[in-house]
């Protein structure tokens, strides 16, 4: 599938759903997909399904998740699936927390590959460790890794009352100190 034709396809999709998509924001979402490799009937068939659907919030990885689906159905039975914990069998893992270097919580849901995942591309890919919560080291900081959201969300809270940073941080020994 071409660029031209996956647009085309993007664009059916937010306007199936009532909402207009700027360039900028499409050609994110079709220079993510398109590496993928995803089979034409699997996009057409994400395509449709995501047309029709009209509850759940329109997000990159959701559309990805679909995409994924379809072509692991064309692939056929004998394709190899991934029964992960942390990804699925997505491959990439969206139950993700990023921390800055100091600790400081910074925002959660990154795309991270997976620790099985071995395609090349930009994301991190994650050290597998449950004892640090597959804690990943990135430019800016690092992130944790949950099985799921539950997970996250219990560990979120306890950042919470740690005045948000990760939980090896004392907060009254960050305070006043200059970066």
């Amino acid at each position: 599938m071409t660029y031209e034709e996956l647009e085309e396809v993007l664009n059916n999709i937010f306007a199936a759903q009532g909402r207009s998509v700027s360039e900028k924001i499409l050609s994110v979402w079709v220079k993510e997909i398109m590496p993928k490799s995803f089979y034409d009937e699997a996009i057409k068939k994400a395509e449709e399904e995501l047309m029709a659907e009209e509850e759940e919030r329109l997000t990159l990885p959701k559309v990805l998740a679909v995409m994924y689906k379809y072509n692991s159905e064309l692939r056929g039975a004998n394709a190899k699936r991934i029964e992960c914990k942390y990804c699925k069998g997505l491959n990439y893992v969206y139950t993700n927390v990023f921390f800055e270097k100091t600790g400081k919580f910074r925002s959660l849901n990154y795309a991270i590959k997976c620790f099985h995942n071995e395609n090349l591309d930009n994301c991190a890919k994650m050290v597998l460790n449950e004892e640090t919560h597959n804690k990943t080291m990135c430019q800016n900081g690092y992130m944790l890794v949950f099985k799921d959201t539950q997970e996250r969300d219990e560990y979120m809270k306890m950042v919470d009352r740690n005045d948000g940073y990760d939980l090896w941080v004392n907060p009254n020994e960050v305070i006043g100190e200059e970066e």
